[in-house]
């Protein structure tokens, strides 16, 4: 059964043109610059050995640069700002049966009621594996996700694909 946003997709439409026109040029500068040849791989010769150091919990990243959920969140401090979606295709995100198995989404924000309506939209949409990070602050790993599925988008060329987050008991 659809959910409300899906019979109203002009909230979404209102929604996503309303961010777009408020930290659209961030995401294009970033993903400009994590091209190949772009300024990331052109300056940071071992981007990997340089971003597993400074992306360790209490890193230079995170003591110095906001996530994109956090800077809005400044921006707008009445905000209820909730981060989610950034590491699916735009079809997978109002329709995750696409792919076959339980492949999750995640979802960081500090506000927990405006959290909850999210996780219910996502729901109404068909996902079941919402994965709660925690605060705003938590949206830098899904954000840093976006240079792998860019990366498998370039390698496979396609855009019906997730992760799926696989948990033990220990």
């Amino acid at each position: 059964m659809p959910g409300p946003l899906l019979r109203r997709p002009q909230i979404i439409e209102r929604l996503l043109s309303t961010v777009d026109s408020t930290v659209g040029t961030v995401g294009g500068v970033a993903n400009n610059a994590l091209q190949p040849g772009g300024v990331v791989s052109q300056t940071v010769g071992t981007v990997g050995q340089v971003a597993n150091t400074a992306l360790q919990p209490g890193g230079l990243l995170s003591q110095t640069v906001n996530t994109l959920g956090q800077t809005v969140q400044r921006t707008f401090p009445g905000a209820r700002v909730v981060k989610t979606l950034n590491c699916v295709s735009a079809e997978l995100m109002t329709d995750p049966a696409r792919l076959p198995g339980n492949h999750t989404v995640f979802v960081s924000g500090d506000d927990a009621a405006a959290k909850a309506a999210v996780v219910d939209m996502l729901r109404s949409f068909g996902w079941t594996s919402i994965v709660d990070l925690g605060g705003i602050a938590s949206a830098r790993g899904p954000e840093h996700f976006v240079a792998l599925w860019v990366t498998i988008y370039e390698a496979f060329g396609i855009t019906d694909f997730n992760f799926a987050l696989l948990r033990g008991d220990g």
